[in-house]
């Protein structure tokens, strides 16, 4: 009985060690965004561009828009269109611009909204134009 109890003892303490080492031998994970100083002339565009998508939520001009935003906001479009439309962006200040390390044209913005909210979009670097990937809005 005694050996029984040794055995086990010593195949906990076994599998302890185990899971330390593998912990602490872990890859750190890296960080695959990096801030980046945001020009005057680049901050003018992400604002005009922020601009241009409260247009187009206003005049509800792109279906495709709404679409994308629906995980974010709402399944209804006409509430996407409506809640984009409050967001105002264009008078958002601008908190921070990082690239990704992987793909260097791709940008997350970040805007302090209204009520403390913090607004995260994603935007497509393309010649001298920004394109639209994503827009998350988190509660402060």
């Amino acid at each position: 009985m005694k050996s029984k109890a040794k055995m086990i003892v010593l195949l906990i303490l076994f599998a302890v060690a185990v899971g330390v080492y593998a912990w602490c031998s872990r890859e750190k994970i890296p960080d695959v965004a990096q801030t980046i100083d945001v020009s005057k002339e680049q901050s003018g565009k992400l604002k005009a561009f922020a601009l241009q998508l409260n247009e187009f939520a206003r005049q509800k001009k792109d279906r495709e828009f709404a679409k994308m935003c629906k995980t974010l906001l709402s399944e209804d479009l006409e509430e996407n269109y409506k809640l984009l439309g409050e967001l105002k962006l264009s008078d958002c200040p601008l908190l921070q611009c990082s690239e990704n390390k992987l793909d260097r044209a791709v940008k997350n913005v970040y805007f302090q909204g209204k009520s403390g909210k913090r607004i995260h979009l994603v935007v497509q670097e393309s010649g001298n134009r920004f394109l639209f990937r994503g827009l998350y809005v988190y509660a402060k």
